[in-house]
């Protein structure tokens, strides 16, 4: 059976954004996965920061790798945002609190990642976007500021290829 390696996207609060990457990293290592992409924000809680990354692996390292990211002492929340490896174009859909973001924010917010206001209470936003890897973690970046409550990509179907047709919603 081939081996299908994919992107993986991950989001996680920290007290100690330098240990918790040299942490992260060692473990990609062990695992012989490599860091895509790494973004550092810092949240909207005072003290903490959410380290944003995208790394290559197959699906069983990707549950691994997060299974003992989330164990180590700095991380205080992680969450594995891509539960099927990313599409070159993906979606995401994120929760944010509303009581940090103004209505002129998020608009401001969607303007630079072109994204769109899907939801609204008054507790929270939803915002959905469609980027590559890389830029669905600049904008978790930018949103980690307003208090992320919650991010997801929708599980993407994927389908061999036996022939040079394309495919609906095939990455």
């Amino acid at each position: 059976m081939k081996n299908l390696n994919g992107s993986y996207l991950v989001t996680m609060l920290t007290d100690d954004a330098a240990l918790t990457l040299a942490r992260f990293t060692g473990v990609l290592g062990r695992w012989g996965c490599a860091l895509e992409t790494l973004v550092i924000s810092e949240d909207c809680t005072p003290g903490f920061n959410r380290l944003t990354c995208v790394f290559s692996s197959d699906p069983y390292q990707a549950t691994r790798i997060t299974s003992q990211t989330a164990r180590l002492e700095q991380v205080t929340k992680l969450q594995l945002v891509s539960q099927s490896p990313l599409c070159d174009l993906s979606p995401l859909k994120v929760r944010i609190s509303c009581n940090n973001l103004s209505h002129a924010e998020a608009c401001r917010l969607c303007d630079r990642h072109n994204a769109l206001i899907s939801g609204r209470s008054d507790r929270e936003m939803t915002i959905e976007t469609e980027s590559s890897p890389k830029g669905l973690a600049m904008f978790l970046n930018d949103v980690a500021p307003y208090g992320l409550l919650f991010a997801e990509v929708p599980n993407v179907s994927y389908f061999p290829l036996e022939t040079e047709a394309l495919v609906s919603g095939a990455c």
